[in-house]
């Protein structure tokens, strides 16, 4: 769906992240980033070689890797340090997203510079709204002054919970899928 389609079906401020990030804009701009990270996660190097595929009709797989440093010998008998993809074969999948660095309010989550977005997999991208804050701006004529935002205590900046996606399709409640909460600058923060 088309985000002029969204319009069409919903008032603008009922408009979750969680919408946006299910438009045909989102998934080509995610889709530019996961090619141009090599579909690797920037934070472990993990990278998901092969999508799923069905074993013998019973569960299915996935292959994914990460590069890793092997010593090899060389024909003339000294050694060398190279890097070379491992492996696994695993039932968990390696779910990749694309993160995005910095809010910048008003902003639709395509309209990012290349520069802003990174890919990572799922365990990266929760460790790092676990222990980090994304910076929130606002733009005023072409210039960018930081808001005073902290991530979602409740999501830790995911926005969403999957295993919820049947209540309003797992949106937090607390953060609305925005991921991040703006505090007032006279309130003040425990």
């Amino acid at each position: 769906m088309e985000y002029e389609d969204l319009l069409q079906n919903k008032d603008r401020y009922e408009i979750s992240y969680y919408d946006l990030l299910l438009t045909d804009e989102w998934l080509s701009r995610r889709k530019e980033i996961l090619l141009r990270d090599k579909n690797t996660c920037t934070t472990c190097g993990n990278f998901k070689s092969v999508s799923f595929f069905n074993v013998h009709g019973k569960k299915n797989y996935q292959i994914f890797g990460k590069d890793t440093k092997v010593e090899i010998t060389l024909p003339d008998g000294s050694k060398k340090e190279v890097i070379a993809p491992s492996f696994k074969i695993s039932t968990k999948p390696l779910i990749l997203h694309v993160h995005h660095r910095r809010y910048i309010l008003g902003r639709l989550p395509w309209e990012y510079g290349g520069k802003d977005l990174i890919t990572m997999c799922y365990e990266c991208h929760m460790r790092f709204h676990e222990e980090n804050d994304v910076e929130v701006y606002n733009e005023n004529d072409n210039f960018l002054e930081k808001v005073n935002a902290i991530t979602c205590p409740k999501c830790k900046g995911a926005g969403s919970f999957p295993q919820y996606v049947k209540i309003q399709n797992g949106i937090c409640f607390t953060c609305k899928g925005t991921t991040y909460i703006v505090i007032d600058k006279n309130q003040k923060t425990t």
